[in-house]
């Protein structure tokens, strides 16, 4: 898919996504309107329901299926997780995300909808221990399994940031050890360019496709 495919994206996300904004990567920079979290630039998976977002159409917050509602994104890139991982049992992070999904499913049955692997992390994130890589890997297989259960694509966005020893690239990631820097966000951007997918939503099937 060329760059305007990634214009018609929209992210709901928490903060390792939410920094495609400030770094102005988006179609039009930092005045684009396809990064869809909470004011502070994040939200937790665990408060999907109740959480308000920031609509950046006017800036007014709203719940995020009033948001959905509202625009009805073209492309729809769930990339949620991280913020809950270190609380969320497995029932409880499957039934949350499941829900989100399929809630906005029945608000805009046109929208396709990407469930977006969490990204790795480095030693360096100060909740290293309550956090680990294999915590992020467990949930991810989650998120896959939601997306066969839900009829969604799955990307894999985590393979792009991952080094040798299971952990996040250094050089592909803020100090923080959580967020990805600017290098590895355009990794991440053309990973979702090159594994591009515009047909119509689809049925659950077996088997689903890795993107």
């Amino acid at each position: 898919m060329g760059q305007d495919y990634i214009g018609k994206i929209t992210f709901i996300c928490d903060s390792p996504t939410y920094w495609l904004w400030p770094k102005g990567l988006l179609s039009g920079g930092k005045n684009s309107k396809q990064i869809w979290t909470g004011p502070g630039g994040t939200m937790t998976l665990a408060y999907q329901r109740t959480y308000w977002i920031l609509d950046p159409y006017d800036n007014k917050e709203r719940p995020v299926r009033s948001v959905v509602e509202r625009h009805k994104p073209e492309v729809l890139i769930i990339a949620l997780g991280i913020n809950g991982v270190s609380f969320m049992k497995e029932d409880y992070f499957v039934a949350e995300y499941t829900d989100l999904v399929t809630d906005i499913q029945a608000i805009s049955p046109d929208t396709v909808i990407l469930l977006q692997s969490i990204y790795p992390i480095t030693r360096q994130y100060r909740n290293w221990g309550s956090i680990t890589n294999v915590t992020i890997t467990r949930a991810n297989n989650w998120i896959l399994q939601i997306a066969e259960d839900t009829g969604c694509k799955y990307l894999d966005t985590i393979s792009v940031l991952l080094a040798e020893n299971g952990e996040a690239k250094t050089e592909l990631m803020m100090k923080d050890g959580l967020h990805p820097n600017t290098e590895g966000l355009k990794l991440i951007l053309n990973y979702i360019r090159t594994h591009g997918y515009r047909g119509k939503p689809i049925r659950p099937v077996s088997h689903p496709s890795v993107y």
